[in-house]
């Protein structure tokens, strides 16, 4: 099972999501614990894979034992900052 750590940056964004939208989101890391890559695609050219929830798209690094939430965002503004 992997461990979960998130970014300063996804945290902040989860902070000023209104409740059920974040909490969506935190069901959905959760539920990748197991076997994240059944779950996630890579992002072509980096390192780093993407997960859909709803509007929202998580970009996430995968370690050995750890998935690295990197960012949160929406789907036209999340991959610009990479």
């Amino acid at each position: 099972m992997f461990n979960v750590e998130y970014s300063e940056t996804a945290a902040k964004f989860l902070r000023k999501l209104d409740r059920q939208d974040a909490k969506a989101i935190l069901l959905k890391v959760r539920s990748i614990k197991e076997n994240p890559y059944a779950h996630v695609r890579r992002l072509k050219g980096t390192p780093l894979f993407r997960l859909r929830a709803g509007k929202y798209r998580i970009i996430i690094n995968l370690g050995k034992e750890t998935i690295f939430v990197v960012s949160i965002g929406k789907r036209d503004s999340v991959y610009d900052d990479l």
